[in-house]
């Protein structure tokens, strides 16, 4: 059984294209890989639900993707929190020294 699936692999790399459920984007979670194929399914047949589906993949692309300071698409929590942790903080700084003397009231 093994050496049947090791073949069968090994002639699909061979002789077969890619298989094309794979994401070939790293932005493209599999929520929106998954709707990229059901908005395909309605491409010709009703093109209200195409419209639909479109909104919604243009929509969650546009918020699931976020990029980091070199151009790399930040696709986990923590590594969004930080971002904007840094986003939010930067209007903030102060690039002037602090002077280290007390103040008085």
């Amino acid at each position: 059984m093994e050496l049947r699936k090791a073949i069968t692999s090994e002639c699909k790399k061979k002789h077969l294209k890619p298989n094309k459920l794979e994401s070939e984007k790293e932005w493209m979670t599999d929520s929106i890989f998954e709707l990229m194929e059901e908005r395909r399914k309605y491409k010709a047949k009703d093109g209200n639900r195409y419209k639909q589906i479109h909104s919604e993949v243009r929509r969650r692309i546009q918020n699931d993707s976020q990029l980091n300071d070199f151009g790399i698409p930040i696709m986990d929590i923590k590594g969004k929190l930080k971002a904007w942790r840094e986003y939010i903080r930067q209007p903030f700084e102060d690039e002037r020294q602090r002077e280290n003397t007390p103040v008085t009231v």
